[in-house]
C-alpha cells in the first residue's frame, strides 16, 4: 500500500513539474536585442558639469573625479513628454551643478541646454526641462507611452540607459528579494532602475530603487510614470527662502573659548580633538552653530570630547545683529556630541521653526512642536530639505540643499539613524516640504575610548536622528551627563587615576600569578606592583600581585578589558654617554623620556575618558579568585607632567616640584628638592653638566624646601646680586656638587 502511495505521489510531482515547464514555455519571451533597438529612441544622453562649492567636491558617484578631469558626468535619461526628461536623481545638489546638457542617441556631438525642473518626492528621480539651442531648435522627442496592468513580477524586465565607456542599454530581468509584512502583504524591491516593461515589451512605469506591493503594484508603477508627486523648482526655491528667513534668528553663532595649560615654555599640551585639530599654545577658540530652543536657551552641536568640555572657559552667542552676549554652560548630552547653554537675556524666538523645542531636554514641549511626519518611519523614502548653518570659515555660511530619506536603521545603543544619499555634517537640519523640522544630524558620543594607545574618545559619524527619537533620547533619565562639565583651571589637565603602579602581563607572569586562563595567557590584564595610600585603589583594598581584568562603566553595554600596550620607558644610563661630546650629550638628554613610568598611560587615559565622579565596577583576580569592587573616579594628585614649572633664565634651567611618582622613584620620604625638567643647550647649567631628571637637593648648602623654596633661593643669582650658585645634585646613580658662576 505504501509503495502505491509513493508511486502516485511521484507521478503527481512529475505531472506538476511538466505543467510548470509547459506554462513557462507558453509565456511570451522578449527579444532583447530587438527590444533594445526600439527602446533606444526613447533614451536621452544627459551631460552634467559639476563644480567645487565652498571648497568641497560632491561625494556621490564620479562627479569629483570628473571635476578634476574637467569633463562632464554622463547619465542616462528617458523622454517623459516633448520637453521633459526623467532620470535617476544622482544626489547632486544645486550648489554643485554648473550646467546640464542633453544629447540624443545617434545625434553626434550636438547638445541642447537643460535645467532641473522638478524633483520627485517619493521616487528617487528628477525631471529636467530641455531648452532650445543657440539656433532656437529643439531635439525630436520620443516620449514613452505607459499602459496600465498586465505586470507579471516573474517575467518583467527593467530597461536602463547608462554610460560605461560607451552608451549602453541594459535589459535586466531580476526582480530582487520578496518580503512579507506582518499584515501578510507581499513586497518586492525592484533591484534595477529604469523603465519597467512587460514580457511583451510594453512600458508599465518607472522604478528607481523602489519597494512596491505585489498586489496593485502595476498600477503604482503607472502612476509613478504619469503623475508621481514632485516639487517644482520654483516651489523648492520658495521653501528655501522661507527657511532662510526663519533661521536667521533661530540659528546663532556659538563661540567657545577653551583653556590650554602649557606644560613648560616650549612644550604646549596638545589635546583638543575637534574640527580645528590639535590646538597648541594660544587660547583656542571654537565656533559652532547654536539653535535657539527657548527664550534663553540654545542647543549646540559641538564635537568636544570629555577633555575638551573640561577646558571650556567661556561660551558666548553672536546674534544676527552682530551683538555678542555671554552664555552659561548648562550641560552636555550623554549620548550625543551636543551642549546646552543659556543666557541672562531673552533671545529672538519669533521665527523659531516648529520642532526646535524638541531639542531642549529641560523643557517639555507643547504638542504643536511634535510634527506628525511620514519621514519618521523605518523603510520610508522621500525628498526632504537639508539645511546647514556653520561658521567653519570664520563667517556665517548657509548651505540649502535637498537629500533623500532612504529609511532608518538601528545604530549604537539602539538609537535610530536615518539613511540618506549624502554624507551628513554635524548640525545639518532636515525639514519636510511643509517646513517642519524632522531630523538633526548629530555625532554619537561613545565612551570611554576606542583605542588605549591613542586615548581618543570614540565617536560615531554625524547622522540624521529623527526628531521624535531624538526627543525621547534627550528627555529620558540620565540624558544629561553631570560629569561632562568645565573644570577649574588646575583640574583641566589632571588625569583620573586609580592609584597604582602596574606592569603588563605575559605568558610566564600570568602562570606564576595563577591568572593564565582569565588573562588568556597574559594577553589581557594588569599586574599591580604598588598601591599608593589614600587613593581609590587603597580604599577598595587592592594589593600587590592582584591582576586587574576589566572595568564595567555605567551606560556601556560591554565591559572594557584592560589590555595595554607597553607604557613604561627606560632611561639611558649616563655611563653610555661619558665618551660623547657635551653637545651630543645635551641633544640626547633633551629627548630622553622620564626614568619613571608616565602617569599618562592606558589606565589613566581610560579613566579620564570615563569622567570624574562616575561609579565604576572593577573585576580582578587575587590568588586566582575572581573578585569585584566599586570605586568613584576622582582626579589623581598632580604629577610630573602636569605640575607647574619655574625657569631660571640666567642658568638656562627649568625645574618642577617633586611629585609623588618622582618621590617614589628617588625613594624619598618628603617633597624637598626640585627635579630638573629642561636644560637649554649651551646655557650655564648645561655647561656645568646638569641634565633633565637630576634632583637638586640643596642650594648654597641649604636644603631646598620644595618648589617655592627653590624659587626663593634662586632670587639673588637671578637678580645678579650673587656671583655664583652651588647645587647639591642627585641623579643617575651619582650625588655631586655643581657650582655655576655668572
Amino acid at each position: 500500500m505504501r509503495i502505491r502511495l509513493t508511486a502516485a505521489f511521484s507521478l503527481a510531482c512529475a505531472l506538476y513539474a511538466f505543467a510548470c515547464v509547459a506554462a513557462e514555455e507558453k509565456k511570451p519571451k522578449l527579444d532583447k536585442a530587438s527590444f533594445a533597438r526600439q527602446f533606444r529612441t526613447h533614451c536621452v544622453q544627459v551631460f552634467v558639469r559639476a563644480r567645487i562649492a565652498d571648497g568641497k567636491t560632491p561625494s556621490m558617484g564620479s562627479f569629483a573625479d570628473d571635476i578634476q578631469s574637467e569633463r562632464p558626468t554622463r547619465l542616462g535619461g528617458y523622454w517623459r513628454d516633448d520637453r521633459h526628461v526623467v532620470l535617476e536623481d544622482p544626489g547632486l545638489t544645486d550648489r554643485f551643478i554648473r550646467s546640464i546638457e542633453i544629447g540624443v542617441p545617434g545625434g553626434g556631438e550636438r547638445r541642447w541646454p537643460a535645467r532641473v525642473a522638478a524633483r520627485f518626492q517619493h521616487m528617487q528621480a528628477m525631471l529636467i526641462e530641455v531648452l532650445p539651442d543657440d539656433e532656437g531648435e529643439m531635439p525630436t522627442a520620443h516620449p514613452l507611452s505607459f499602459s496600465r496592468g498586465g505586470l507579471d513580477f516573474d517575467s518583467h524586465v527593467v530597461a536602463s540607459y547608462s554610460w560605461d565607456n560607451e552608451w549602453r542599454i541594459g535589459v535586466h530581468g531580476s526582480m530582487g528579494e520578496r518580503t512579507w509584512g506582518e499584515d501578510g502583504a507581499e513586497t518586492v524591491r525592484i533591484a534595477n532602475r529604469g523603465i519597467v516593461h512587460s514580457a511583451e515589451g510594453r512600458a508599465l512605469g518607472l522604478a528607481f530603487g523602489d519597494s512596491i506591493r505585489v498586489r496593485g503594484g502595476q498600477d503604482w508603477l503607472w502612476r509613478a510614470a504619469m503623475g508621481a508627486p514632485a516639487i517644482r523648482m520654483e516651489r523648492y526655491r520658495e521653501l528655501h527662502a522661507d527657511l532662510r528667513r526663519r533661521l536667521a534668528a533661530a540659528a546663532l553663532e556659538a563661540h567657545f573659548r577653551l583653556r590650554v595649560e602649557i606644560e613648560d615654555d616650549e612644550a604646549p599640551l596638545m589635546w583638543l580633538n575637534s574640527t580645528a585639530g590639535d590646538i597648541g599654545e594660544s587660547t583656542p577658540e571654537l565656533w559652532s552653530t547654536a539653535f535657539v530652543t527657548g527664550p534663553r536657551r540654545v542647543f549646540i552641536p559641538a564635537k568636544l570630547d570629555a577633555r575638551g568640555i573640561s577646558r571650556v572657559e567661556s561660551v558666548s552667542l553672536r546674534l544676527a545683529s552682530g551683538r555678542e552676549i555671554p552664555a552659561r554652560f548648562v550641560g552636555a548630552a550623554r549620548d550625543f556630541m551636543a551642549i546646552i547653554a543659556e543666557t541672562d537675556e531673552d533671545l529672538p524666538v519669533d521665527a523659531l521653526p516648529p520642532g526646535f523645542a524638541l531639542l531642549d531636554p529641560f523643557v517639555v514641549p507643547d504638542e504643536a512642536f511634535m510634527p506628525d511626519s511620514d519621514f519618521d518611519g523605518g523603510g520610508r523614502q522621500g525628498l526632504f530639505l537639508r539645511w546647514r548653518v556653520d561658521y567653519d570659515l570664520g563667517r556665517r555660511r548657509e548651505t540649502p540643499d535637498h537629500d533623500r530619506w532612504l529609511g532608518t536603521h538601528r545604530g549604537y545603543g539602539d538609537v535610530p539613524i536615518v539613511t540618506t544619499i549624502a554624507n551628513e555634517e554635524e548640525g545639518s537640519l532636515a525639514f519636510d516640504l511643509d517646513g517642519n523640522l524632522i531630523a538633526l544630524a548629530l555625532a554619537q558620543r561613545i565612551q570611554p575610548i576606542d583605542s588605549p594607545t591613542t586615548g581618543r574618545a570614540r565617536t560615531g559619524a554625524p547622522a540624521f536622528r529623527p526628531m521624535r527619537r531624538l526627543y525621547e533620547a534627550l528627555h529620558r533619565e540620565g540624558a544629561i551627563d553631570p560629569t561632562l562639565a568645565p573644570t577649574a583651571a588646575g583640574d583641566g589637565k589632571r588625569l583620573i587615576g586609580l592609584g597604582i603602579e602596574w606592569q603588563q602581563l605575559d605568558a610566564n607572569t600570568s602562570r606564576l600569578f595563577d591568572a593564565e586562563k582569565a588573562t588568556r595567557g597574559g594577553k589581557v590584564g594588569l599586574l599591580v606592583i604598588r598601591v599608593y595610600p589614600d587613593t581609590p585603589a587603597d580604599e577598595i583594598g587592592l594589593r600587590e600581585h592582584d591582576v586587574l581584568l576589566r572595568f564595567f562603566v555605567p551606560g556601556q553595554a560591554e565591559p572594557l578589558e584592560l589590555s595595554p600596550m607597553s607604557d613604561h620607558m627606560t632611561a639611558i644610563s649616563l655611563l653610555d654617554l661619558e665618551d660623547m661630546s657635551v653637545e651630543a650629550t645635551q641633544r640626547i638628554m633633551a629627548n630622553l623620556p622620564p626614568p619613571w613610568p608616565s602617569r599618562e598611560n592606558m589606565l589613566s587615559t581610560v579613566l579620564t575618558g570615563i569622567g570624574v565622579g562616575r561609579v565604576v565596577r572593577l573585576e580582578y583576580l587575587r590568588e586566582g579568585e575572581l573578585r569585584e569592587a566599586e570605586f568613584v573616579t576622582r582626579y589623581a594628585p598632580p604629577d610630573y607632567k602636569n605640575s607647574p614649572h619655574y625657569k631660571a633664565g640666567a642658568l638656562g634651567l627649568t625645574v618642577k616640584p617633586v611629585t609623588y611618582e618622582v618621590r617614589n622613584f628617588f625613594r624619598r620620604d618628603d617633597d624637598s628638592g626640585v627635579i630638573v625638567s629642561k636644560v637649554e643647550v649651551g646655557g650655564r647649567a648645561a655647561v656645568a653638566g646638569l641634565h633633565p631628571y637630576h634632583l637638586i637637593l640643596a642650594v648654597d648648602g641649604v636644603e631646598v624646601d620644595g618648589f617655592e623654596g627653590f624659587k626663593r633661593a634662586m632670587a639673588a643669582f637671578e637678580n645678579g646680586d650673587a656671583g655664583s650658585v652651588e647645587f647639591l645634585v642627585e641623579g643617575f646613580g651619582k650625588t655631586r656638587l655643581v657650582k655655576i658662576e655668572h
